[in-house]
């Protein structure tokens, strides 16, 4: 049985709320309030448009992500930590700058141990880019001489991972050619060929007779437009399959 205590003393004949002692009411009892609607908790928001809104994201930015610069082996090393990164730690290079992207608990001794790991790898791919341009260049001044004779001396010719819908480029002004890295995969007739059609605009900018004229004296150039024209249909019926 369960005995129901009320605030009003009149509904108990005799009996005064008085009598109760301070303490809360024996186990078995409920106390019931009459006529009253219990009060709403009331949670405390914060609008959009409230100035404490955007320091709580600013704050929130600062906390999963810092900038700091120290100095690795006498070179300065920018430090990006997230505290969404667990493991992984990434590289890059911002205007000469090696940047690092670490989580954000990473220590400073794993930091640096880092830094000079990814340094290292830089300059590798750095050292075998200059030697692989030095060749390509080579290459270039070779093909120069056997179809257009010693008239041609282009300043650079090196490889570029930019070029993703060209083959290669070529700047009058500058007498510069670049060609699409994605060839380096190719035989070595197709570079050829890239390399001879950029070596005829150094000649004739636009494409009319005098520069078909120019790029027929390599004698694998139609060969060579064909396979790459294959090479682009593929990459693009590859591009527009639906995702299995």
């Amino acid at each position: 049985m369960t005995f129901i205590m009320r605030d009003d003393a009149a509904c108990l004949p005799g009996f005064s709320t008085a009598q109760l002692p301070p303490s809360s009411p024996p186990r078995g009892f409920r106390r019931e309030t009459v006529g009253m609607e219990p009060k709403s908790r009331r949670v405390p928001t914060v609008s959009l448009q409230d100035p404490r809104a955007d320091a709580s994201v600013s704050w929130l930015a600062m906390a999963q992500q810092a900038e700091t610069r120290i100095q690795v082996d006498g070179e300065d090393v920018i430090v990006l930590r997230s505290a969404r990164r667990t493991r992984t730690v990434s590289a890059d290079m911002v205007n000469g700058t090696l940047r690092l992207r670490a989580p954000l608990r990473l220590s400073r001794r794993e930091v640096e141990k880092h830094a000079r790991a990814f340094r290292q790898r830089l300059q590798s791919r750095q050292s075998a880019a200059s030697s692989s341009d030095a060749a390509l260049l080579e290459r270039a001044q070779e093909l120069s001489r056997r179809y257009f004779g010693a008239a041609l001396n282009p300043s650079s010719v090196a490889w570029s991972t930019r070029q993703l819908k060209r083959w290669g480029s070529t700047s009058s002004a500058s007498q510069e050619i670049r060609l699409s890295a994605r060839l380096r995969q190719m035989p070595s007739w197709v570079v050829d060929a890239v390399l001879v059609h950029e070596l005829a605009h150094l000649i004739e900018p636009g494409h009319g007779p005098r520069f078909q004229e120019l790029v027929g004296r390599y004698p694998r150039t139609a060969e060579a437009d064909a396979f790459l024209a294959g090479v682009t249909w593929a990459e693009q019926q590859g591009s527009s399959q639906p995702d299995l």
